[in-house]
């Protein structure tokens, strides 16, 4: 207690006692006057000694008995003297009854008001409502809190129990409850009643906690019932929270059917969902530790090593992530679980939790198909705190608390404290809440506050408990005088809030370790809940969606997949079925993304969906190598049926040619003894043009096989299109019309000149074709490039320079299902006889071989477009024709020729005869290698075909190349994937006697000027 207010104490109690002598001073003083005469001296004492008791209570009043016995014999003759006549025996005995009398009365007075005030200050910082009936006369109190709670106007009064009941604003089935409870306390069958109800106010549905206990007589009938009332709406809403959490969390699990587990590593805390136990084939009691459930794992002993290993490494390093795939023995099954797990360190990197999640995904192992996960867990908290109250009078420094305040802190219930300070040292508070409660309160004395309000820790039994404190403090002169509070344990909703935490923590980390999103509505309240990995898969922002109506209009899936999702979902809301699963496209910024959505939705008695929870999972990936898988196989197949009638044709063609060889051979020469004008010319000019028809009948044959003989060289594609086209126009049908557009200038491809003209003509002629009633063609040439790969309806573009041909018309089109057949050989949309179904399959394989690309564009009753890319290789000018010349001859060079068909061994060699070479011919490898070998400088050059049945043209050259390796080598074939490369010179049968001149005279220059000329001549 500072000074100022000691000195204040001793001034109030010296006033108190200084009423004594002045009440008797008074009442002297009014007797020695002239109208104290007309009174008694006695009772004028009595008066000072009465007056001296009531205001200044017991000990003023003994003190003014005092001195008024102590006067009255000095102004008054006693009665009965005693003591020398020092006091009257009568009137000592009055004075001192009167005094004590009043002054004790006084004191019981004044101490019940100050009881009373100090109850009031308590209610008045209290949470709690109060109410106190008097059966007797059926008053009833009511405090201030307890109207403000039911929600009635302040100095609202009530006429009686009944009264008060029938106004108070319970739920009517809440009501009746109220009603027995009290009825049966009331009845002596509880020694209090508690009980939890709802109320209306102000619109609002709240929860209050009623108590009360009632006195009674000795007859047990009740004459004072006191009762308490406290608003616990926030901690019912608390709790409703935590349970739709949980609901929402075990629906969420449901939908993904899997099972979860997770260990609190420091309690050894083990917990496993119901479904995971289902899926280990474990009975349904729950392990309480670790160790029970490595003692009846059923997980295959290689694998559970496996995941045992990989986990410990895990935990002694800093990963975070475990992933893997295990067996399970299950009632005698083998089944595969997906097992994905997360850990939680400490500060100190130290694992303290292990949460993780199984899927049974058996199915996927057998058949590729995953399959969600799923967990359930609940959890509850629940409890009730009562209140306690303190009082502080900051003048005395006098701390009052009550019962509830004692025992809520374990001290025992007689326990006084010297002082605020001694009680705040006694006080088990936490260690690390002690400061901030001090801080409060400090905060609040400056006057900084309205109120103290704060939650802080106390050790209690041995456990820590959570404590809500209020307080307010009065003040005099800027001084604190007062100061009253009420605390709360509130342990049970601190427990409720980090329970709630944990279960959304520990649904976080169950849909964090599986990668999808998941959503919520609760139907029957249109509230709408979405995960942020749901946001993130759908590429929106992560927000909070209030209803469904959000949904739909924000949804960005795709709007086909969204009127069959929407279809099926009312369907199974129709009927009675729980799950739906669909694979659905979603337009994630401007990409389509394939999910896979899995729900479930529960019903309530009646069947009606009151919930619908789901979760999504990104699938782009594996639908696209679908895709890519299907249509590799799709080319595959054609590719493979191209080759096969390739492979056909260019054996019909081979041998076909080996007759036209002889034919124009022998025709060739029968010719040049011929008269010209002569009928017999005339007949074998006839002849000569028929075989020449046939020779470019197998060179359509040969390219579709890709087998065709021809040298790549830079082919002027411009100057190639406008010869087709001015074989187009010649005989052009007169209602239909050509458009041409050429700007590839000088660009040129590496091919054939002959392959390219086959190309542009082909399609030229389906196009004219295809507009039976006329129409327009159009012919376009450019030159484009390719900044990255592409597809195309036949092969594909890399990166780089493309000469570009179009060909369009506007004909019939082509059906959509058969696009994909066209280019296949023999196969033709036209009338019988009109195609032969190999003009489009020769344009594959031309196309192809030069290693380009064709796509096609067509539409029914519109036309067709058919755009074909070379690659460019440089620029080259327009081809210049060579005047004609007489062949070159030879000059009695030694010609070995070898070819498996007798005809066109002595064609060639009548050939080269009349060229001026000496041939020696054969019809069989191993004779003309053996007639070599014995002589190998006897020749100057060797002829050659590549397809004769003993050993092949390419081997025949090897073998000679090994004893000669500077011998000239011509090579005669019409089937070659590639020209070999042993040969200097590759001719294409059937071969003519210009084109045996000019490849023997190449050959045999570049033979001369590779080695000296004296050389050459001493061989010969």
């Amino acid at each position: 207690m500072d000074e100022s207010l000691e000195k204040r104490v001793t001034l109030l109690v010296a006033l108190r006692y200084a009423l004594a002598p002045g009440c008797v001073l008074l009442a002297a003083a009014v007797y020695l006057s002239p109208a104290g005469r007309m009174l008694g001296l006695a009772e004028l004492l009595v008066f000072a000694v009465l007056a001296a008791a009531w205001f200044g209570g017991a000990g003023p009043g003994l003190v003014a008995a005092a001195l008024a016995t102590l006067t009255l014999p000095q102004l008054d003759a006693p009665n009965y003297p005693l003591l020398g006549g020092l006091l009257d025996l009568p009137h000592f005995l009055m004075f001192i009854i009167a005094g004590l009398a009043v002054g004790w009365a006084v004191s019981r007075r004044a101490s019940a008001l100050r009881e009373q005030a100090r109850y009031a200050r308590a209610m008045d910082v209290s949470d709690d409502g109060f109410w106190e009936w008097i059966v007797a006369s059926d008053t009833i109190y009511t405090s201030p809190k307890l109207l403000e709670i039911y929600g009635f106007a302040p100095g609202t009064s009530f006429i009686g129990r009944d009264d008060l009941f029938a106004r108070l604003p319970f739920q009517p089935e809440d009501h009746a409850l109220v009603t027995r409870v009290f009825a049966e306390h009331f009845a002596g069958k509880t020694a209090r009643c508690d009980v939890e109800a709802r109320f209306i106010r102000d619109g609002e549905t709240r929860w209050v906690q009623l108590g009360g206990v009632a006195a009674r007589n000795t007859s047990g009938a009740v004459v004072h019932w006191t009762g308490t009332v406290r608003d616990i709406t926030e901690r019912k809403r608390s709790e409703e929270a935590l349970r739709l959490s949980e609901e929402q969390y075990e629906l969420a699990m449901a939908a993904s059917e899997s099972g979860y587990w997770d260990w609190h590593i420091p309690s050894d805390r083990f917990v496993s969902s119901r479904r995971a136990l289902e899926m280990g084939g474990y009975d349904p009691d729950s392990f309480t530790t670790r160790d029970e459930f490595r003692k009846r794992n059923k997980m295959h002993p290689e694998d559970f090593a496996r995941w045992e290993a990989a986990r410990q490494t895990l935990f002694t390093g800093t990963g975070e992530r475990l992933a893997m795939e295990v067996r399970y023995i299950v009632r005698g099954e083998i089944r595969w679980h997906g097992l994905k797990a997360i850990c939680r360190r400490d500060d100190t990197g130290k694992v303290i939790r292990w949460t993780g999640s199984t899927t049974d995904v058996t199915e996927r192992k057998r058949a590729e198909a995953a399959q969600r996960e799923s967990e359930q867990r609940y959890a509850r908290v629940v409890s009730v705190s009562d209140e306690a109250f303190w009082d502080w009078n900051a003048a005395v420094d006098e701390l009052y608390l009550s019962p509830r305040f004692l025992e809520m802190f374990d001290f025992p219930p007689d326990t006084k404290f010297q002082g605020r300070a001694a009680f705040i040292t006694r006080m088990p508070i936490s260690t690390a809440d002690r400061e901030a409660l001090e801080h409060a309160a400090s905060e609040h004395f400056a006057g900084k506050t309205e109120r103290m309000e704060i939650e802080f820790r106390a050790s209690v039994r041995g456990e820590d408990r959570w404590i809500q404190a209020t307080g307010r403090a009065t003040f005099v002169e800027e001084q604190v005088d007062r100061w009253s509070g009420a605390i709360r344990d509130v342990t049970a909703r601190r427990r409720a809030e980090e329970a709630l935490r944990e279960s959304q923590e520990r649904h976080e980390l169950a849909m964090a370790a599986s990668e999808s999103g998941h959503w919520d509505w609760h139907v029957s309240t249109d509230r709408y809940f979405v995960s942020p990995r749901a946001f993130e898969l759908s590429g929106l922002e992560d927000e909070v969606w209030v209803n469904r109506e959000d949904y739909r209009a924000r949804i960005n899936m795709h709007p086909e997949d969204f009127a069959r999702w929407e279809a099926a979902r009312e369907a199974l809301f129709a009927g009675t079925g729980e799950r739906l699963a669909m694979e659905v496209r979603y337009i994630v910024r401007g990409e389509i993304r394939w999910h896979s959505l899995q729900a479930i939705c529960r019903r309530d008695a009646s069947g009606k969906v009151i919930r619908w929870v789901g979760s999504t999972i990104d699938i782009t990936n594996r639908k696209k190598a679908e895709e890519e898988l299907q249509t590799m196989e799709r080319k595959l197949r054609q590719a493979q049926r191209l080759e096969a009638m390739g492979t056909l044709a260019g054996g019909i063609a081979h041998d076909f040619n080996n007759i036209l060889g002889a034919v124009l051979g022998y025709g060739e020469m029968a010719k040049r003894d011929a008269s010209k004008g002569s009928r017999l010319a005339r007949d074998l000019d006839s002849i000569m043009t028929a075989g020449e028809r046939g020779r470019a009948l197998v060179d359509r044959v040969l390219a579709f096989s890709r087998s065709a003989v021809g040298e790549r060289v830079p082919v002027h594609v411009e100057g190639v299109v406008r010869e087709v086209l001015d074989q187009v126009l010649a005989k052009l049908p007169p209602n239909v019309t050509v458009h041409a557009k050429m700007h590839a200038d000088r660009a040129a491809v590496r091919g054939d000149a002959t392959q390219v003209h086959q190309v542009v003509a082909n399609l030229t002629n389906n196009a004219i074709q295809a507009m039976p009633d006329g129409g327009t063609l159009r012919v376009g040439l450019t030159v484009e490039r390719a900044e990255g790969p592409s597809t195309a309806t036949i092969g594909g573009r890399e990166a780089g320079e493309y000469v570009v041909l179009t060909v369009a018309d506007t004909g019939t089109g082509i059906a959509p299902e058969l696009v994909d057949r066209i280019f296949d050989p023999f196969f033709t949309t036209k009338e019988v006889g009109t195609g032969t179904g190999l003009g489009l399959s020769l344009v594959h394989g031309i196309v192809s071989q030069l290693g380009g690309a064709i796509d096609v564009a067509s539409r029914l009753g519109a036309g067709s477009t058919f755009t074909v890319y070379l690659p460019r290789c440089e620029d080259v000018a327009e081809p210049i024709d060579e005047m004609d010349s007489a062949p070159p001859r030879g000059v009695g060079q030694r010609v070995l020729i070898v070819d498996d068909e007798e005809p066109l061994v002595q064609i060639a060699t009548r050939f080269l005869e009349d060229l001026g070479y000496k041939p020696v011919g054969f019809t069989s490898s191993s004779a003309a290698l053996a007639e070599f070998r014995a002589d190998p400088q006897r020749f100057d050059v060797l002829i050659t075909d590549e397809r004769m049945p003993e050993m092949s043209g390419s081997a025949l050259i090897r073998k000679v190349r090994e004893v000669r390796g500077s011998l000239p080598v011509v090579l005669m074939s019409g089937y070659l994937g590639e020209a070999p490369g042993e040969a200097d010179e590759v001719l294409q049968k059937p071969v003519s006697r210009r084109d045996f001149a000019a490849s023997l005279a190449k050959v045999l220059r570049h033979e001369s000027i590779s080695r000296p000329a004296a050389s050459h001549s001493g061989k010969r």
